[in-house]
């Protein structure tokens, strides 16, 4: 398999003339364990919604004008930008419902300090899950709540204004645990069963019902329904690319008629 590069990788089981070749999720990689959700990707070819690549169709539709740009140091083709009340909705079936486990995790870059509770993600009226920051102090913090209690794990410190950050909340029926680029930074201990979500549930990218809008970018999202473990969440922090997989290009070669056979030539 080709090492991948930041030029040309995006697309949803499709060559993309716009963008270039297009990609998928890696089955065996480690980082695929557990996966319900991945969003990588505003889709290519004038799809405008996040894609999720898990291919369970709960895609996000954007709510005001989120934009998208390249970024070099993520390993996804294009990251969305959340700002004034822009993000993404993804309305939930019921996936969501039956994890007694989770992993959240996002590739992030804040862009205004001292925002008041700024929302990665949000789950429902019932707020099972929120990758957030903790007030006003720019730490990360992920909440979880379940049907016997509800605890925070909050980094000790705050993120650095425009600096890309990778952030991964666990919680595995005994603790939950913050990450940030890798390193855990914080753990409280907890038990139960994660809440459900509500009958008109969401889950938001980039806001809450109730506000705490981001201003910065996000991108790369992605949820388990089983607790990453240190390594593994280390896995995914300096190998983000693990979970692509590019989908070779097959060109179609006609013979002369003498032959009235026709072969495929694949490229990868």
């Amino acid at each position: 398999m080709p090492i991948l590069t930041r030029r040309g990788y995006t697309g949803r089981f499709r060559q993309n003339q716009a963008f270039g070749r297009p990609f998928r999720m890696k089955k065996h990689s480690p980082q695929a364990r557990g996966l319900v959700g991945w969003w990588p990707t505003l889709g290519g070819g004038g799809v405008g919604k996040l894609l999720n690549y898990t291919k369970n169709g709960l895609n996000g539709l954007p709510q005001g004008t989120p934009s998208i740009i390249r970024l070099s140091q993520v390993g996804t083709a294009y990251e969305y930008i959340i700002a004034d009340g822009d993000h993404f909705r993804i309305t939930d079936d019921g996936t969501f419902d039956a994890i007694d486990y989770i992993t959240v995790s996002a590739w992030v870059r804040l862009d205004t300090v001292g925002l008041n509770y700024p929302f990665i993600i949000s789950a429902g009226s019932h707020d099972p899950f929120e990758l957030r920051l903790f007030g006003t102090t720019d730490r990360p913090n992920f909440v979880v709540q379940t049907n016997l209690d509800n605890k925070n794990a909050i980094d000790p410190n705050p993120l650095t204004v425009g600096k890309l950050a990778y952030l991964v909340g666990t919680y595995d029926g005994a603790a939950i645990r913050i990450y940030t680029d890798g390193v855990e930074t914080h753990s409280a201990s907890l038990s139960g069963t994660v809440n459900p979500f509500d009958t008109q549930a969401y889950l938001a990218i980039g806001t809450r019902s109730t506000g705490g809008s981001w201003s910065g970018i996000i991108g790369d999202f992605r949820i388990h329904n089983v607790a990453l473990s240190p390594s593994e969440v280390w896995h995914a922090y300096t190998q983000p690319w693990d979970l692509y997989e590019t989908i070779p290009r097959v060109f179609p070669v006609v013979l002369p008629a003498a032959a009235a056979r026709r072969i495929f030539i694949t490229h990868v």
